[in-house]
């Protein structure tokens, strides 16, 4: 039954490893419906209900979760407590198993293209000096060039020297 409903869907997945857990008879069916095939890219896009950052919702035993981690579950087995589950697409919508892993949650923002991994990737200062093991240091959780710092303190001691003066 199970077998049938995925293939006729369109999405294939080795059901072998399948675990039965959260999805069972009636969840696995309702989750099916919910999703279509991209032959593209291979995602399987949630078509079903979605918050407001864009993934998912379904409501199975009464409580609301998000269909790619339940896909995740299923497919592929359970999340550890301390990870995340990160869209190696870029999808928030795909809930294709093998386009899903677990990460920790620095991982996951590493892997993105927010704030934290665009500053992540930096190589130099916003006045071009290398972040090297020499010229960095961290103020506040963020890196700092040396260089700059030691520029700031020589303008900053000429100011102070010229408001003694006055």
């Amino acid at each position: 039954f199970q077998v049938r409903l995925v293939v006729e869907s369109g999405l294939e997945c080795n059901l072998e490893y399948a675990n039965l857990w959260p999805m069972d008879a009636k969840t696995l069916p309702r989750f099916i419906v919910k999703t279509e095939y991209d032959s593209k890219t291979g995602c399987w896009i949630w078509i079903g209900a979605r918050g407001p950052k864009g993934y998912g919702r379904m409501k199975v035993a009464g409580k609301t979760c998000s269909p790619h981690r339940l896909s995740y579950e299923h497919w592929v087995g359970a999340i550890p407590t301390n990870l995340q589950i990160d869209h190696l697409c870029r999808n928030r919508n795909c809930v294709n198993p093998q386009h899903l892993e677990a990460v920790t949650c620095r991982e996951n923002l590493l892997r993105g293209v927010g704030f934290t991994a665009t500053n992540a990737s930096k190589t130099k200062c916003n006045y071009g000096h290398e972040y090297t093991a020499e010229n960095t240091y961290l103020y506040k959780g963020k890196r700092q060039c040396n260089q700059c710092r030691a520029a700031y303190r020589i303008i900053w001691n000429d100011k102070q020297k010229n408001n003694r003066r006055k």
